[in-house]
């Protein structure tokens, strides 16, 4: 909004939409995406697949651009099936 000029400012209305931050990303990753998807791509014990909260944010800054946390869903299973091909 800092690069508008105050005279199309008056004109606009200016909705804010509220999305999920880096931390909160993280979190939802680690918690229930990577779970999720070890499990879709048949990754179990055997398999030593970790993700660590490190890994996960730097997929969050280098690689999702959205509000939410599909593209990192996506990002998360393209590991495991990377991971399960080695398996």
């Amino acid at each position: 909004l800092d690069t508008l000029s105050p005279a199309l400012l008056d004109r606009m209305d200016i909705v804010k939409v509220g999305s999920y931050g880096v931390r909160e990303k993280v979190e939802i990753g680690l918690r229930y995406l990577v779970p999720r998807q070890i499990e879709a791509c048949g990754l179990g014990k055997r398999e030593s697949v970790e993700f660590t909260k490190e890994a996960v944010r730097e997929i969050v800054v280098a690689y999702t651009r959205e509000a939410g946390v599909r593209q990192l869903d996506r990002e998360i299973a393209s590991i495991c099936r990377h991971g399960n091909d080695r398996a």
